[in-house]
């Protein structure tokens, strides 16, 4: 059986305090629907965050306010410089790849703003970027969907592209 990674991009929404990565992004809903499904369906996961780069969800983290773009959600955050966004993306293609030699899948349940930067990962054959819901608010439904097509498969391997497709 294939051993397989998850990475998924950290959240803005996050707790007040130091803990965990995955308590800090638990705050959000989208985090905790993409999670349900990645820890059924995968050996491990990582999270790829805008300060750490990718780190453990049992990394004690503190919070911060860092984003890789402007938004109107984020009027409270700081933007990395096009130059710090080129050493991060640096940083975090070479973590990337050296899971890759770890895992025979590595799936990149990212948002196109955290893509687009270390793009040139997806060269490599083991590491696939699973497109992501438009809307936010279909994240959650769009990984509950999968999450029960692949428990009624007797957990056999799913097509992950529902979760990104556009639907009429």
């Amino acid at each position: 059986m294939k051993k397989r990674l998850a990475i998924i991009n950290c959240k803005s929404k996050k707790q007040k305090h130091k803990c965990t990565a995955e308590e800090m992004y638990s705050v959000s809903f989208q985090f905790r629907a993409q999670i349900d499904f990645i820890k059924e369906y995968y050996d491990d996961y990582v999270i790829l965050s805008t300060k750490y780069g990718i780190i453990y969800p049992n990394s004690i983290i503190e919070p911060y306010e860092i984003s890789l773009a402007k938004g109107s959600r984020l009027r409270e955050t700081s933007t990395l410089s096009n130059f710090e966004i080129e050493e991060w993306a640096n940083s975090v293609n070479s973590q990337i790849q050296s899971l890759s030699n770890l895992y025979d899948v590595v799936d990149l349940h990212i948002s196109n703003q955290y893509l687009k930067p270390i793009q040139k990962v997806l060269n490599n054959p083991n590491v696939k970027h699973i497109k992501q819901p438009v809307n936010p608010g279909l994240v959650k439904n769009r990984y509950n969907e999968v999450l029960e097509k692949y428990k009624t498969n007797d957990y056999s391997d799913i097509d992950l592209g529902i979760i990104g497709e556009r639907r009429k």
